[in-house]
C-alpha cells in the first residue's frame, strides 16, 4: 500500500486547477491535459465515486460529508493531519492506477475554492492555475441543466451561510438580503473569487479570465502553456481546436461536455438566461457594491433579437424541467 506520510511523490511537480463549480475547470484542464508534458486526470480526484476504489476513499467521503461549507486548515480539528494524509494517499492510488507510475508533471482540478486552502496544505502543488468566469455565466450554467434542483443550491447555501462569519465576516449583512437560489449561486461566486485572492496571495498561480479565454483561445492557452513551460506551436493549437471551436456539439450536449465554440460561449448567458434574472442579479451587486459588468452598464445592452431569443429559451427549459421533475422542477428559481 502507499505511504501517504509525506515521502517521494509519484509526480516531480504538481498542478492544480481551481475556481468554483460551472466556471469552466473541465474544459481548461482538458485542453491542458492535451500538452505532452503533463499527465492529466479528468475528473477531480475528491470525486471518489467517480474513480475506481480507493483504500482512503471511504476516510475522504466521511470528510465530504461533514456539515461545512468552508474546509479551512486552520479550523479543521485534530483530524486535519490524517485527512491530509488520505489525500495525498488518494491521489497516488489514483496516478499508480492510471498511470502506472510515477510522471514527471500531474494536473489535476477542483473547482471547489472552498476546499483550497486545505488541498493546498495537503498537497503542496507547485503551481495553481484559477479561472474566473462572469457569475450570470455561472448561474446561465445552472439555469441550463438545472442544477439548482440536482445539486441542491439552498442545503449548500445553509452550509455556507454557517461559515460565512469565519470566511468573510464584511458579507454577512449583504447574504441576509439573497433569497433566490439564482442569488445564492452568483453570490457564492463572487465569494469563491474573493477568496482565491486571500488563499493564494503567498503562493505561485496564474488567474484566467474565462471570458476573455473564450475570445482569445489562441492568444490565451498559448500563454499559458509557455507560463507553465510548456511547448506551444501550431502543433500544440490544432490539437486543442476541437476543444473551442468543435464541428458541432449539438446532437451530443452534456452539461460535462468540453467541446465548447468558445467565441459562442463567452457571453452566451446574454441570449440565454432570462432578462428578470440577470436583472434580479444585477440589483442585488449593485446593492452589495459587487463590481462587474452587465448589460446597459458596462456591457452592451441586450439587442431585440437577444432578448427573443432568451425568452424562448427560458419557455423552452422550463417546459423540460415540467416533464422531467415535474412542478418542483420549475419553482426553485
Amino acid at each position: 500500500m502507499i505511504d501517504p506520510s509525506g515521502g517521494p511523490r509519484l509526480w516531480r511537480r504538481l498542478i492544480l486547477v481551481t475556481g468554483c463549480p460551472r466556471s469552466g475547470t473541465s474544459w481548461l484542464t482538458a485542453v491542458m491535459g492535451e500538452a505532452k508534458e503533463t499527465a492529466y486526470m479528468r475528473y477531480e480526484p475528491l470525486m471518489v465515486r467517480r474513480h475506481p476504489p480507493s483504500p482512503f476513499g471511504e476516510k475522504l467521503l466521511d470528510w465530504r460529508r461533514s456539515n461545512r461549507w468552508y474546509r479551512g486548515w486552520q479550523n479543521s480539528g485534530p483530524s486535519r493531519v490524517d485527512v491530509a494524509a488520505a489525500i495525498r494517499g488518494h491521489l497516488e492510488w489514483l496516478c499508480q492506477h492510471y498511470f502506472d507510475g510515477p510522471v514527471d508533471t500531474l494536473t489535476i482540478k477542483d473547482p471547489r475554492v472552498n476546499y483550497l486552502e486545505f488541498l493546498i496544505h495537503a498537497l503542496k502543488p507547485d503551481l495553481v492555475v484559477t479561472i474566473r468566469r462572469h457569475p450570470l455565466g455561472v448561474v446561465n450554467s445552472y439555469d441550463k441543466d438545472n442544477l439548482y434542483h440536482l445539486w441542491d443550491v439552498n442545503g449548500e447555501w445553509q452550509q455556507f451561510i454557517k461559515d460565512l462569519t469565519m470566511v468573510m465576516p464584511d458579507l454577512v449583512d449583504g447574504a441576509s438580503i439573497v433569497s433566490w437560489p439564482a442569488e445564492k449561486v452568483a453570490f457564492m461566486a463572487h465569494v469563491s473569487y474573493q477568496l482565491l485572492e486571500a488563499i493564494l496571495s503567498s503562493t505561485p498561480h496564474r488567474t484566467i479570465d474565462y471570458e476573455l479565454l473564450c475570445l482569445e483561445p489562441e492568444r490565451q492557452f498559448g500563454e499559458l502553456y509557455r507560463w507553465l513551460g510548456w511547448r506551444w506551436d501550431r502543433s500544440v493549437w490544432d490539437k486543442i481546436m476541437p476543444f473551442v471551436a468543435p464541428k458541432s456539439i449539438e446532437d451530443n450536449y452534456s452539461f460535462r461536455n468540453l467541446e465548447k465554440r468558445s467565441v459562442e460561449r463567452a457571453y452566451a448567458w446574454r441570449r440565454e438566461l432570462a432578462p428578470h434574472i440577470w436583472r434580479r442579479v444585477q440589483q442585488l451587486f449593485e446593492r452589495l457594491g459587487f463590481d462587474y459588468p452587465f448589460p446597459g452598464s458596462s456591457l452592451p445592452a441586450l439587442t431585440a433579437h437577444e432578448i427573443s431569443a432568451a425568452r424562448r429559451v427560458y419557455f423552452q427549459r422550463r417546459v423540460a424541467y415540467l416533464r422531467q421533475l415535474g412542478i418542483r422542477g420549475i419553482t426553485n428559481r
